[in-house]
């Protein structure tokens, strides 16, 4: 396969940061979330968002279709990364699947196995300059654009979702990951050359509990290489903020779908009950554009949320179609590209089955140019909008 490789010191740094084992500990530092920060509460609702509101948010700037090949046929998407000119795509679990801007196939990123550099599964992955970092439960693995393996990292913990920020990277491990050996309480970490910080204990009668939507990686939202980076996890109604510099993380805004928080000291019959109560909100597809926070949850029907770091709740509720006729759904992106803009996925079948119940065509030349180019067979359609809000 060949990957243009982009020169950066990046891969010199990352791997001095990793010259000892990191021992994962107890939480230090413990953050908890403050009553100081603003709470949003999402009511319950079956409302469409308005057409106007949406037409007023999202402007739609273009689709790309991955090209199918034997080699590049995407099954489920799981998060999306635009990274030095190049759509990456993690899907199946296994594979990392990459695309030049328009969708032409390049290559794929898959080492399954267990020898040096192979894993079981991925469970996320990002990229720093030109190094490759691939999450898989207790490991982190690095490979240069080129895919060659530099080296692995093995971690104490199994963790579910990762971050590389400046100086080290953060670990979302969720609630020990489905793992009852999990040694530390603490949702959140970071390790760096300097130190390691465990932060944010949960309540260990959630200890390996696992939650997702679909097997979306939203462990961590960031748009820009150069912005804030935030994360949460499930039942804790807080989203995080981390410092870029050092890594360390505060409370940044509440978010309450539904009466299902559970902290570190609630009674293990309340943990019971809450959890047995009904499916737990996740939020996935989560995005961040300065003061405003955009994220999708599941609430009998998938629903979308916009909301101010503020308190201020811009919309939610269930999205329809744009203002071509193209269904809306939001998948996770991160991007070096663009601070504001947001991604949604359209499935061939569901085009069909829109573009079937049009008479006349001509009135959607972006659904019409769709029908041209896309086949039953074809990868999913990754729909481009640019975010109209200040």
């Amino acid at each position: 396969m060949s990957l243009r490789i982009i020169t950066n010191p990046w891969m010199v740094v990352s791997a001095c940061i990793f010259l000892s084992l990191i021992t994962l500990s107890s939480c230090t530092g413990k953050v908890e979330s403050s009553a100081d920060i603003p709470t949003i509460t999402l009511e319950e609702t079956d409302e469409r968002i308005p057409q106007q509101l949406i037409d007023s948010i999202f402007t739609f700037d273009k689709f790309v279709i991955p090209q199918l090949t034997e080699e590049s046929t995407l099954d489920v998407i799981n998060k999306v990364v635009l990274a030095n000119n190049t759509i990456f795509i993690l899907h199946g679990k296994n594979t990392i699947t990459s695309f030049d801007i328009n969708g032409e196939f390049i290559g794929n990123y898959s080492h399954i196995g267990t020898g040096p550099g192979e894993y079981v599964s991925i469970n996320d992955f990002d990229i720093k300059g030109d190094t490759l970092f691939i999450l898989s439960r207790d490991n982190i693995y690095l490979y240069s654009m080129d895919d060659k393996f530099i080296k692995k990292i093995q971690l104490t913990n199994a963790a579910k979702g990762l971050k590389v920020l400046n100086s080290g990277v953060a670990l979302n491990n969720g609630f020990g990951l489905g793992s009852k050996k999990t040694q530390s309480s603490c949702s959140y970490t970071y390790i760096s050359d300097r130190d390691t910080l465990n932060r944010i204990e949960f309540n260990r009668q959630l200890l390996g509990n696992s939650f997702s939507h679909n097997g979306l990686c939203s462990s961590f939202v960031s748009n820009n290489s150069n912005s804030g980076v935030l994360t949460y996890y499930p039942y804790n109604d807080t989203i995080y903020n981390i410092n870029v510099s050092d890594g360390e993380i505060n409370p940044l805004i509440a978010i309450k779908i539904g009466e299902r928080n559970i902290n570190k000291d609630t009674p293990p019959d309340e943990v019971m009950a809450i959890r047995s109560s009904d499916a737990v909100n996740v939020i996935y597809a989560p995005y961040n554009w300065g003061k405003y926070l955009m994220f999708s949850y599941l609430q009998g029907a998938p629903k979308t949320a916009i909301v101010s770091t503020s308190g201020e709740v811009i919309m939610n509720g269930t999205t329809g179609v744009d203002s071509n006729g193209i269904p809306i759904s939001f998948i996770d992106m991160q991007s070096d590209i663009s601070d504001k803009q947001a991604l949604s996925l359209l499935s061939p079948m569901t085009l069909n089955a829109i573009v079937s119940h049009k008479e006349n065509l001509s009135e959607h030349p972006v659904l019409q140019l769709l029908a041209e180019k896309v086949s039953q067979e074809s990868n999913p359609i990754l729909v481009f909008y640019n975010v109209n809000i200040q």
